[in-house]
Formats: structure tokens, C-alpha cells, sequence
């Protein structure tokens, strides 16, 4: 955390855009959602004005919503109820398919 600390620091970013990877990156959701709230915190200490947090439109399904779509609404609720960010934005894109 202290060197995602440092680097906004430095670059004295306003806005954060926070994006997980839990099919690649973080592997577990457990792992995804501590990622998030790692990047969160530093932006807390760094004074950071706006985070955009990338979900999901499943995301209030808790957590019985498959991995990849259940841990964007833990990292939801952090954001908004413990992160102390006071301002930020929820992306949440919709699904596609191929009906091919």
C-alpha cells in the first residue's frame, strides 16, 4: 500500500480509476476485494478527491453471485461505507452475449 500511497502522492492524482482483475490478476474473490480496499486506502491517504470504481450490474447480488460478480458489491460497500472517499462514481456495465 505504501508505494500505490507514494505514487499518488507524487503525481498528486485527483481522480482514481480502480479496476480488478480477479480472472487473471487476484485469482480468488477474497483476494480481488483486498486489492481493491488496498488501492482504496492509499487514495484515502493520498488525499485522493474522486475514486471511479469499475463493477457490475450484478453486484448487489451479495455473495452468492458467482466470484467475478459478488465481489464488486464487497468492494462497493467498502467504497461507500468505510473508505472515507467522499466522492465517488459506481461504473456498472451491463452484460453481452453472443447468441450464436
Amino acid at each position: 500500500k505504501e508505494s500505490i500511497t507514494r505514487a499518488l502522492n507524487v503525481s498528486k492524482a485527483n481522480v482514481v480509476v480502480l479496476i480488478t482483475d480477479l480472472l487473471h490478476i487476484a485469482k480468488k474473490r477474497e483476494r480481488e476485494v483486498e486489492h481493491a480496499k488496498i488501492i482504496t486506502d492509499a487514495c484515502t491517504e493520498a488525499g485522493t478527491n474522486h475514486v471511479i470504481l469499475c463493477s457490475n450490474n450484478f453486484a448487489e447480488c451479495g455473495p452468492q453471485a458467482a466470484n467475478h460478480l459478488g465481489s464488486k458489491g464487497e468492494m462497493e460497500a467498502y467504497l461507500k461505507k468505510e473508505s472515507g472517499i467522499a466522492c465517488y462514481t459506481i461504473l456498472r456495465p451491463g452484460t453481452c452475449g453472443n447468441s450464436d
